[in-house]
């Protein structure tokens, strides 16, 4: 081959060879691992700060169903309910009692959550008022009817003491059914007969006494052996599985407490959390990109089989703690029993207006009316660094509602999940870290993307210009031999 076309040819294969390792490679291996060293717990590292003093605005958007018809229903009649809200409150969440595990990569810790009130971003004050099935009088009753003969006499008699100001719908103010709590006289009455308190200060809300207060000890993984186990959760209240459920598939502890997320993330991954709220792990897949300011996130969303009932999917069987015959006494699609880590309390979690459920739980009540927008639970989270973009949790609280002899409260009373508030916690990715991920991730991501490429046509573009030199200067070698053959 002649000088000029080799040297092009040989400037262009080295140039391609580097492009493709550098550019695939190399340099893409140096930003990740630049990125798994961010991505852990190491006390004084910015991902640590961030971590136990969160500043993102997290806000609980309440709201509440008011029963207009609680005469009817007291009767056997459907309930109909007409939604009020939201009510804002702006939650701070301050990790304390942390300890550090180095041998093990874990940390441990509590985290409280205040709760503020935001009557700026409300629809309504606390002091708006709702009538509502009431709770511990329900609470109270179901427990009764479980029990002996003699134990049933007894809490008829608390709950006949106090007939006329404990019914079975109650005004409650939204503050008092929320954080605030209201004074229950009935159960200080059998706090006295039996000397134990089921409620602290005798007061009931659906979130009393929670404000200011933790769900227990966390023990996660500081991802520092491995980035895949960031924010892991090893561990709550010193147990590493549940024993609420009937197998050892549904008391595992997956995932993270929803907070951090491990980096890398590809759309084929399955998200993993585990909420103490509800007692269990959950799981969200991926539903679509979606793009925020310049980022493009991936949304993962709690897709309909995690909460499908043992009918539907016998995976979901040993979450059931009363199957009965063929599972046909668990709960249809849709909906938590929470009874067995309440104390037997027949507490029930849902979707929001039951989205995605068995549409008889829907049907119980008039006024109901899922909406994918506003119900669905998803987290979007950022794929190079696992950050969260955009997230929402939503939760209803409802109690089961049945006909017992325990009172003549119930004589007459439906047999549903009776809806009580249902709640979206949400938060945004904060501007200064979007601006921070943009400039230390994605920018030199974009320049290694541009350049790889460019680099990769330049190598291409040398290559093929060696070539055509190649075979212009044969075609006139071979043209000049031609003519002087024929002299």
């Amino acid at each position: 081959m002649q000088k000029v076309p080799a040297i092009l040819v040989g400037l262009g294969l080295g140039l391609l060879i580097l492009t493709i390792v550098m550019g695939w490679v190399v340099i893409p291996g140096v930003i990740k691992g630049k990125i798994s060293e961010k991505v852990r717990l190491v006390n004084g590292t910015q991902t640590w700060e961030r971590w136990s003093d969160i500043t993102t605005p997290i806000f609980m958007n309440i709201y509440i169903f008011n029963t207009t018809n609680p005469d009817e229903v007291s009767e056997g009649g459907k309930p109909v309910l007409e939604e009020f809200g939201p009510y804002v409150y702006e939650e701070k969440r301050v990790k304390i009692d942390i300890e550090l595990n180095e041998a093990n990569n874990t940390v441990s810790y509590r985290q409280p959550i205040k709760y503020f009130f935001r009557p700026d971003l409300s629809n309504g004050t606390e002091e708006d008022e709702f009538i509502v099935i009431n709770m511990p009088l329900v609470v109270l009753a179901t427990r009764a009817a479980s029990l002996g003969f003699f134990e049933q006499i007894f809490l008829s008699g608390v709950i006949e003491q106090h007939h006329e100001d404990e019914k079975l719908f109650s005004k409650v103010t939204a503050g008092q059914l929320t954080y605030h709590g209201r004074y229950v006289p009935m159960m200080k009455t059998l706090e006295e007969a039996t000397g134990k308190a089921p409620l602290r200060n005798f007061t009931f809300g659906v979130f009393f006494p929670k404000n200011g207060s933790d769900e227990g000890v966390l023990e996660v993984n500081t991802g520092v052996e491995d980035s895949a186990d960031f924010g892991r959760v090893v561990s709550w209240k010193g147990q590493t599985s549940l024993d609420f459920w009937k197998g050892d598939t549904c008391n595992m502890i997956n995932g993270t407490d929803g907070s951090l997320f491990p980096p890398f993330v590809e759309r084929d991954r399955i998200v993993r959390l585990f909420s103490a709220d509800l007692c269990r792990s959950l799981y969200l897949k991926y539903t679509n990109d979606y793009e925020y300011k310049g980022l493009t996130g991936y949304q993962f969303s709690a897709p309909r089989e995690m909460l499908e009932g043992a009918l539907d999917n016998l995976n979901n069987a040993c979450f059931c703690v009363t199957p009965g015959n063929n599972y046909t006494g668990c709960l249809k699609t849709g909906a938590i029993q929470l009874s067995a880590c309440r104390n037997g309390a027949p507490i029930i979690m849902s979707t929001p207006h039951f989205f995605d459920g068995d549409e008889e739980y829907v049907n119980m009540s008039i006024g109901l009316k899922p909406d994918r927008e506003r119900h669905l639970t998803y987290i979007t989270l950022e794929p190079n660094t696992g950050l969260m973009i955009k997230a929402h949790k939503r939760i209803q609280v409802n109690v089961y509602l049945e006909p017992n002899t325990v009172s003549e409260h119930f004589t007459n009373v439906p047999t549903m999940i009776y809806p009580v508030l249902w709640a979206d916690e949400g938060a945004v990715m904060s501007e200064t870290t979007r601006e921070a991920i943009t400039k230390m991730v994605l920018k030199p991501m974009n320049i290694v993307e541009i350049g790889k490429w460019v680099l990769l046509g330049l190598s291409c573009t040398l290559i093929a210009a060696g070539l055509i030199v190649y075979m212009v200067q044969s075609s006139k070698h071979e043209y000049k031999a031609a003519r002087t053959s024929e002299k």
